[in-house]
């Protein structure tokens, strides 16, 4: 009995060990597309104010005002045939302006007043993301010594970087979103060609019996990839003609060949040469619209070599410095203290020849280390470099004049200093982590338990690289994310953007700032201010078109004399490549249907017939009369002037005179509408019936929209069949003629008034020269 009591209780069985609960980060799903969505939601966020912005700018002339644009399927031709029709030759970014300008035009105006085109900013921050996917992409496959990690920081550095925040807020900078997108695309495609990066293996869920997947064997990794030659070829096409600043493609392609296997083949350069090429080719042919077309020419322009050393130096530096401390970013930067050897030239403060001394001190130290740290670094530093190549000032560019230095021009370069510092960021934790897990820097790991303990340390690494990194990386991203929201705020109203350009650019080339806030002034409607913010503006350089846009203020207000002096101010300080523009303009106006003062840019036209057409409207028609023969001394004997002056002969009742004038109009130019209209209606006063209908007709036949004007024009015992196209049925029109003046009893059909007599002395005859 007692032996059976005393018998010893069976163990108890152990409890399973507890199995972790489902983590929602191991979910494959979850790990493929979780940092997508986050660079998608990280750039939505920060970057999400610049959908409201205004236009600023050149958003003027490369869409709120381009005709090319805003025409038919036929401006869609022009803008990939007729490369002086746009402000550059970048036909990809057209076409897209194109597309949606004709889905939802220029956009609706706020409740200040002030358009806003909404859906091109949206576009823009959709070009934008997808510019990042592929970055992240790109840096992933590259399998750099960051990991997925350090992949996904750069991109998302990059992505909300206030640098980059001008190119997308900015509706003219299609450019750039638009060409990284390509740009960035043939590159990946160019990586797998050269096998830089390897493919990957496709995702399959079809398995065979024993539960491996059906995958296709990888192809050999040094078989050729045409298609993605191909690919690439055509994909850098489109960067060129979305900008030609994407021209680097071609040497980085090298660079990381070198990079990855330490050597270049001639197979791999003689590849290339087809992508050189066409950089070379459309890259000469942006530079030489810069000269003819938008100005880079002229005294101002003329650097030295020691110069043009010195500003790329310094560009080089000024971008390694904002891109670690942007704040703040603006759109025109102060101006180097550098003067071209055309205009006095000097290199101001000592301090600028250590730019290119710095620049290529980084270079040459990254060079002689590559054994040791890797050739990675290099490779970086020269991806940046190349990126800026294009706009260091070894080439002129127009912006030259105020600023040499701009956000938007290094927004692809900055993608390879930002993968550099992040890269050396990650390095840096690593050896930290290390050091923090074995002080003495030499781990020596004994006994039975050694392997525990290497894991131990190992596992101590990780969880401080983890924290330490979302602590440093997460509150890099948050410091840069608030500040690109609010860069992002300030292109909602001009008037905050310029006036925050103003408070840090006080140097030479200011003159920019203060011409834009004086633009945007002008957007409101706030004429005082604009013209305070112009004067400014010639205070720091005398720059013709302030003093234009003075002119046009002081007319607004009918101050004549005062505006006279500011056009004649402008025409002696006007460069001549924009006098030959505009000598050129006018050519074609001459012979266009359209010849209005009133209608496009009024820039092609002189002081004196602006000041004309002013004198018009205020009735005044002697002295509109004096300033158009003004101008017929600066342009010679031409329609527009003839007709203007034929109008204001008519608005002298001098209808006689005015009837030689419409003639000498339509002699110099038969496919003048306006001019043959106008000679009908004063034709009809003066009872020549038979002259004023061929000359109703010619309206007609040159632009059937006159039809409008034809019916209280033509007698009612006229048989209308007469006039090939013209229905039956004639609707009445309401409202008046376009253009001064017309009598009104002509628009009820009645011709009964007198002929006019003319007036004594006349200003000016037909024959005058």
């Amino acid at each position: 009995m007692s032996n059976l009591t005393d018998a010893p209780a069976p163990p108890k069985p152990e409890a399973a060990p507890e199995e972790p609960l489902p983590s929602l980060l191991d979910d494959p799903q979850v790990r493929k597309w979780g940092p997508i969505l986050g660079l998608v939601l990280l750039a939505f966020v920060f970057l999400f104010p610049g959908i409201r912005g205004a236009y600023i700018w050149d958003d003027s002339a490369w869409l709120v005002n381009n005709t090319t644009i805003q025409a038919g399927p036929m401006g869609l031709w022009k803008v990939w045939s007729a490369p002086n029709l746009t402000p550059h030759y970048y036909p990809l970014v057209f076409t897209t302006f194109w597309v949606e300008f004709h889905q939802w035009g220029l956009g609706t105006k706020g409740p200040d007043g002030i358009l806003r085109g909404i859906g091109y900013h949206i576009d823009n921050l959709l070009l934008h993301i997808g510019a990042v996917l592929l970055l992240y992409t790109i840096l992933r496959r590259l399998k750099l010594p960051g990991g997925k990690a350090g992949a996904w920081l750069a991109a998302a550095i990059w992505a909300i970087h206030p640098m980059n925040v001008e190119s997308v807020a900015w509706v003219a900078e299609r450019k750039n979103v638009l060409s990284a997108v390509f740009f960035f695309a043939a590159l990946l495609c160019g990586l797998i060609f050269y096998n830089v990066i390897e493919r990957e293996a496709p995702d399959s869920s079809v398995s065979e019996g024993n539960g491996a997947p059906l995958t296709a064997p990888p192809p050999p990794a040094d078989a050729p990839r045409w298609g993605m030659y191909a690919a690439t070829l055509v994909l850098f096409l489109c960067a060129l003609f979305s900008k030609t600043a994407a021209c680097f493609l071609p040497p980085v392609l090298l660079v990381m060949i070198w990079w990855k296997r330490g050597r270049v083949t001639l197979r791999e350069i003689a590849l290339s040469l087809p992508l050189f090429i066409m950089a070379l080719g459309l890259g000469a042919f942006t530079a030489h619209l810069e000269h003819s077309r938008v100005g880079a020419i002229g005294p101002e322009f003329d650097f030295s070599f020691l110069q043009r050393i010195v500003i790329a130096g310094d560009a080089v530096c000024f971008y390694i410095g904002k891109l670690f401390w942007p704040d703040p970013v603006m759109q025109i930067y102060p101006r180097f203290d550098i003067i071209a050897r055309g205009a006095g030239g000097h290199i101001g403060q000592p301090i600028l020849y250590l730019g290119p001394i710095v620049a290529g001190a980084i270079a040459v130290v990254l060079f002689l280390l590559r054994k040791k740290i890797t050739r990675g670094p290099l490779a970086a530093y020269l991806f940046f470099l190349a990126g800026l190549f294009p706009v260091m000032g070894f080439i002129n560019y127009y912006t030259m004049i105020y600023t040499f230095v701009a956000d938007h021009y290094q927004y692809l370069a900055g993608a390879g200093m930002i993968v550099l510092a992040v890269e050396t960021g990650l390095w840096i934790l690593r050896r930290v982590a290390a050091l923090r897990s074995e002080p003495q820097g030499f781990p020596v790991y004994k006994g039975a338990n050694a392997a525990g303990q290497l894991v131990e340390a190992q596992a101590e690494r990780q969880r401080f690289m983890r924290l330490a990194g979302s602590l440093l990386f997460g509150g890099l991203i948050l410091s840069i994310g608030v500040l690109s929201f609010g860069d992002s705020s300030l292109y909602q109203d001009p008037r905050d953007l310029w006036s925050h350009n103003a408070k840090y650019n006080t140097s030479r080339g200011a003159f920019g700032v203060w011409n834009n806030l004086a633009d945007a002034f002008t957007t409101y409607n706030d004429r005082d201010d604009a013209m305070q913010a112009y004067k400014k503006a010639v205070t720091f350089y005398p720059d013709w078109l302030s003093y234009h846009s003075m002119g046009l203020i002081a007319l607004a207000v009918d101050r004549v004399d005062e505006a006279k002096g500011y056009f004649d101010q402008a025409d002696k300080l006007i460069p001549e490549f924009v006098a030959t523009v505009r000598r050129e303009q006018m050519q074609k106006k001459m012979q266009s249907f359209d010849a209005g003062l009133n209608v496009g840019d009024a820039l092609p036209y002189s002081g004196a017939a602006l000041i004309g057409q002013h004198q018009m409207d205020k009735e005044r028609w002697d002295a509109a009369i004096k300033c158009f023969q003004e101008d017929r001394q600066i342009l010679g004997d031409n329609p527009l002037d003839d007709f203007q002056i034929a109008q204001c002969l008519g608005g002298k009742e001098d209808y006689l005179t005015a009837i030689e004038w419409f003639k000498k109009a339509v002699a110099l130019n038969d496919q003048f509408p306006d001019a043959w209209i106008r000679l009908g209606v004063f034709l009809r006063y003066v009872d020549r019936e038979q002259e004023a209908e061929d000359a109703l007709r010619k309206a007609y036949s040159l632009d059937p929209k006159n039809l409008a004007w034809l019916p209280p024009l033509i007698p009612p015992t006229l048989d209308k069949q007469k006039i090939p196209g013209l229905p039956s049925f004639i609707p009445s029109h309401e409202g008046g003629m376009i253009g001064p003046p017309v009598p009104l009893n002509m628009l009820g059909g009645a011709a009964t008034a007198p002929a006019s007599r003319p007036a004594a002395p006349l200003p000016t005859s037909p024959q005058t020269p």
